[in-house]
């Protein structure tokens, strides 16, 4: 769920990836990494391969907007 948040939050007007994952740091969300950055960058391997086997993502990682059947 994490790793969609991200993704989509780029569809919001006036809020962007980093303020989001500072956000989630600042609301006491854990990652193994330490921070939602680290994690999103260097550890979401199999967050996006399920939401990309899922259909909720395109294979270069931006939604699809699609509804999971």
């Amino acid at each position: 769920m994490c790793c969609l948040q991200i993704v989509l939050v780029d569809q919001l007007d006036g809020v962007d990836r980093e303020r989001l994952m500072r956000d989630m740091d600042a609301w006491g969300y854990s990652f193994r990494l330490g921070g939602a950055a680290a994690w999103f960058e260097c550890d979401a391997e199999d967050a996006r391969a399920w939401l990309v086997s899922n259909d909720l993502l395109d294979r270069h990682g931006e939604p699809t907007f699609r509804l999971r059947a």
